[in-house]
């Protein structure tokens, strides 16, 4: 039987339950449950619907369903699983209906999940879309420059082929999140040991084209790890690329960089500190978070470059790559934050030793 006709429309609210009877609205058996309320609250099919609510209000279960038949509908609220939930219920012919409210901590659950799937989706088809136009954008651009006489539609080429790389650099990030996040891609690149020291060194010029305008220079590096650590170089290619990319974003013209490497027991320390107005506390947790953008009018956080920040990807992938191979990130700002007020923020990286 689809329970679904059963619904009512004006407490179509999910997750769901239906309970029903055959002659006593007392011994009413959940028949139906929504996966989500299932998963999160555990199984109630083929359960006596007041052993639910004995669950919910603390043992109060029949005086509660009692109240429910008498008047055709109850709100109750109580604790189940550790969630706090809020049920709506109502009476049929011979069905009880229970829907929980959208203020409840299971239905933020039911939405991060849905959330997720969708921004999943829409990466998964758009990125992949986009990215063929874009590379053929990129090719007819490169060509038509290198033959483009007239300053006029040289100028007019470049923009094209800057904008088209912007755009292609975002549909390459959001690829990289499916990639770390999507657990059916088979992993494709082999780890190496790598030595993070050498590795910020050879990569200087690169910081260099980043941070021209800042504080930075060879004199700003101090390489002192030598462990090991084991991860695929183009993951460690990208996480300091992006490391630059966020340094450029969040430090201020003239203002002070730093990169520290040390060895800690059996890991890998980086630090990266960057002169600027800090991060506000509340977005500290916050700002590995797919598309997580802050910005305020003051600048303090993010957009020193053309006056705004990046889409919040770049954070993203340097927390997913990491985690992969059971590291640690996290930023600190080294006084108290305060809007305005300078301050130095740190980005720690935490990389497992290599096991000899």
């Amino acid at each position: 039987m689809n329970y679904k006709t059963l619904f009512d429309v004006d407490l179509a609210i999910l997750p769901i339950l239906i309970a029903k009877w055959t002659t006593d609205p007392y011994n009413a058996t959940i028949v139906y449950q929504n996966d989500v309320l299932r998963n999160e609250l555990g199984s109630w099919e083929n359960s006596k619907l007041v052993e639910l609510l004995d669950v919910i209000s603390d043992g109060s279960g029949k005086i509660f369903l009692a109240k429910l038949i008498d008047k055709g509908s109850l709100v109750l609220s109580g604790r189940i699983n550790g969630l706090e939930v809020k049920y709506h219920s109502r009476k049929g012919e011979n069905h009880i209906q229970m829907a929980i409210s959208d203020n409840t901590e299971i239905n933020k659950i039911r939405d991060m999940e849905q959330r997720s799937t969708l921004i999943n989706s829409f990466l998964n088809i758009g990125s992949h879309e986009l990215k063929t136009p874009l590379n053929g954008i990129l090719g007819i651009t490169e060509l038509s420059l290198k033959d483009e006489t007239s300053t006029k539609y040289k100028e007019i080429f470049n923009l094209i082929y800057e904008s088209s790389n912007t755009l292609n650099d975002i549909v390459s990030k959001m690829l990289k999140i499916i990639y770390v996040e999507d657990k059916t891609i088979p992993v494709l690149e082999k780890a190496n040991s790598l030595n993070i020291s050498e590795f910020f060194k050879n990569m200087y010029p690169v910081f260099e084209k980043h941070l021209v305008d800042r504080d930075f220079s060879k004199d700003h590096l101090h390489l002192n790890a030598t462990f090991n650590i084991e991860m695929p170089e183009r993951h460690l290619y990208d996480i300091l690329t992006e490391v630059a990319i966020n340094l450029r974003r969040n430090t201020p013209i003239g203002k002070r960089i730093e990169i520290f490497t040390t060895d800690e027991n059996d890991t890998v320390h980086a630090v990266i500190e960057n002169e600027c107005n800090g991060i506000p506390t509340d977005c500290l947790k916050k700002i590995f978070q797919p598309f997580y953008r802050h910005q305020d009018p003051a600048k303090h956080s993010s957009g020193y470059e053309y006056g705004q920040g990046g889409i919040g990807m770049g954070l993203t992938i340097i927390k997913k790559y990491i985690d992969q191979i059971n590291g640690k990130v996290w930023f600190e700002n080294n006084l108290d934050y305060a809007p305005g007020k300078e301050n130095l923020v740190r980005m720690h990286m935490i990389f497992p030793k290599k096991l000899q």
